[in-house]
């Protein structure tokens, strides 16, 4: 297998490939993980931050919006902006600060290249209770 068949041109020091070998930026899209959580436990009635993380992305572009009762929350949103993970993907953290009401449902929605349209993940106090049973045998190491 040799280079001039690929189409490569020597040049003093090594090769140079055509533009057509090498991919475009458009063509190495990477898809985010998103994960919705609050930033820790408190009582309803009082300010909590929601954190919309963002991981692994690439390209380097997404946009991150908070919404409640289908309508945009733009006050109290806080954003880490674009974080290079080192290894050519992104990250980014946005933040909403909020007082929760009891049974809402709030939504990161975000639009990444590598998705046709925005993906939306949403929280709820009811949502975030979780439950795992404990085998039964749990009970005799700690009684």
């Amino acid at each position: 297998y040799s280079w001039a068949k690929l189409g490569a041109e020597r040049q003093p020091g090594g090769f140079t490939l055509p533009s057509s070998l090498i991919p475009s930026a458009f063509s190495l899209l990477v898809e985010p993980t998103v994960t919705v959580y609050p930033a820790k436990t408190q009582p309803l009635q009082h300010n909590h931050l929601l954190v919309c993380s963002v991981n692994g992305f690439y390209l380097g572009h997404v946009e991150v919006r908070w919404f409640w009762k289908g309508q945009e929350e733009e006050a109290g949103v806080i954003s880490t902006g674009l974080i290079q993970n080192g290894d050519w993907t992104f990250e980014t953290i946005v933040m909403l600060e909020t007082v929760l009401q009891s049974g809402e449902v709030y939504t990161c929605q975000l639009e990444h290249p590598s998705w046709r349209s925005p993906i939306a993940e949403e929280w709820s106090e009811k949502l975030s209770i979780s439950y795992v049973p404990h085998p039964p045998w749990m009970g005799l190491l700690y009684p």
